[in-house]
């Protein structure tokens, strides 16, 4: 069977990467294996290139989690040059690749090879009812995002651009193949998908693309909470997921996301990214919710939210013992417990509810509730300073819109603030009043807001 070929366009004649691009392919474990798999498809008549998010990172000097393989080759083909595959994708046109004939090392891993394809119509907003096999340009067009529609031909070493992705790569825009409209509404969980790369990337959203983000965000519900939760979870352990969640909130889909914990989750605390792992970024992301959340009502939430026993539980368990865990009330810097004994307590909470270990570090699993220990501190701080210089309706206005942002339940706000001058001039200090007064409740911010 002769190679397939496309007519060339300006754009899709393909460019010589740079040395960083090479460079980066040619430093991941499973370069040589799936080079091999094209230039095997290759010889066997067949297009074979490296396509989207693989290509993506690798021109921006990152390197890719792992490689997708897009051919001319039919399935039935793809199997038959290949020792061991599996067809679980089959009906769509891919067939999984085991890399153990290219690499004999224990774990060579697998590459996923896709027949070139146009998607036929989509019925439930999630998935088209079939596919077409088609060519290297209907496949890029058929595709998410511009900078997700690249292909590299190993063979002939060019980029392959058929929608302007590199152009939009080099401005750091994230922006959708095609009609906006048109996208989202064959696939709604494109909505998350596109703040999910604007903060894996610190990409910007396209105008156009944000627009129509707006206007779909309540299709959201069409998509199943396994694949929410799994997009969440990738912008919480994103590099700028701030940036990303932002966009969450300003382009409408957070209400659709968490519902009515919204308003007390977004925006996550500032310092989220100091944490390391995904539980203990959860849990950040969740506490505000939490303290004022039936624990009953949590455990039923997270588990229709498809969360796990281990993160569920052991969040409740924290919830429920977090006054093990306060500042000694006469010293707010130290803890009423050691390190040690907190650790103890942990073990208390694997035993209770038989979950697996490792479960997240628990000292930092503290330390996620700590920083809202001190971000609500900070802000009762600014709002008291607020108050002090601008006692109006006007200030009263922003006061309650902070509190609404970051879910805080501080009460009426000259009752915290008696609390907290009482509490100061039982402890020797004077009245105080403004900054100073913001300082002190910086210093002591635990032991009074900690309920």
């Amino acid at each position: 069977m002769s190679k397939k070929t496309e007519p060339s366009t300006d754009r899709a004649a393909g460019e010589i990467p740079s040395g960083v691009f090479l460079n980066v392919l040619q430093g991941h474990r499973q370069w040589l294996s799936v080079k091999a798999v094209c230039e095997r498809l290759n010889l066997a008549g067949f297009d074979a290139v490296l396509a989207g998010g693989c290509v993506r990172d690798a021109l921006l000097g990152v390197e890719p989690k792992d490689f997708d393989v897009a051919t001319s080759a039919p399935p039935d083909q793809v199997e038959s040059c290949f020792k061991n595959t599996l067809s679980i994708g089959k009906s769509f046109g891919v067939i999984v690749v085991n890399l153990e004939e290219f690499d004999p090392t224990s774990k060579p891993g697998f590459v996923e090879v896709a027949t070139f394809r146009k998607d036929g119509e989509y019925s439930d907003g999630r998935h088209p009812a079939n596919v077409i096999f088609s060519d290297r340009g209907e496949d890029a067009r058929r595709r998410d995002f511009t900078v997700n529609a690249l292909f590299y031909d190993p063979i002939g070493n060019r980029i392959i651009d058929y929608v302007g992705g590199r152009i939009d790569l080099e401005k750091r825009v994230l922006r959708v193949v095609g009609r906006p409209e048109e996208r989202f509404a064959e696939d709604k969980l494109r909505l998350l998908r596109a703040v999910r790369f604007c903060g894996q990337l610190d990409f910007a959203i396209e105008k156009n693309t944000e627009d129509a983000i707006r206007v779909a965000a309540s299709g959201l519900k069409v998509v199943s909470r396994e694949r929410i939760r799994d997009e969440i979870d990738k912008l919480l352990m994103a590099r700028t997921s701030l940036r990303g969640f932002s966009a969450l909130n300003s382009l409408g889909l957070s209400e659709p996301v968490f519902q009515n914990w919204s308003g007390q989750m977004i925006p996550p605390n500032p310092k989220i990214s100091n944490l390391s792992t995904l539980d203990t970024r959860r849990l950040s992301l969740f506490w505000p919710a939490f303290i004022s959340t039936p624990p009953e009502r949590i455990r039923e939430r997270l588990h229709d939210w498809k969360y796990g026993r281990s993160f569920i539980e052991l969040s409740i368990w924290t919830l429920i013992n977090k006054d093990k865990f306060r500042p000694n009330s006469t010293d707010p810097t130290k803890y009423v417990r050691s390190r040690k004994e907190i650790i103890e307590q942990f073990e208390i909470c694997f035993s209770e509810f038989e979950l697996p270990r490792p479960t997240p570090n628990e000292i930092e699993w503290m330390d996620a509730l700590e920083l809202w220990t001190t971000e609500k501190a900070s802000l009762a701080a600014e709002l008291l300073d607020l108050v002090d210089r601008k006692s109006s309706i006007e200030a009263r206005s922003q006061r309650e819109e902070a509190l609404r942002r970051r879910g805080l339940a501080l009460g009426n706000l000259d009752s915290e603030r008696a609390k907290a001058e009482d509490l100061f001039r039982k402890t020797g200090g004077a009245k105080l009043s403004g900054p100073v007064l913001g300082r002190e409740l910086r210093r002591l911010n635990r032991a009074i807001l900690l309920r």
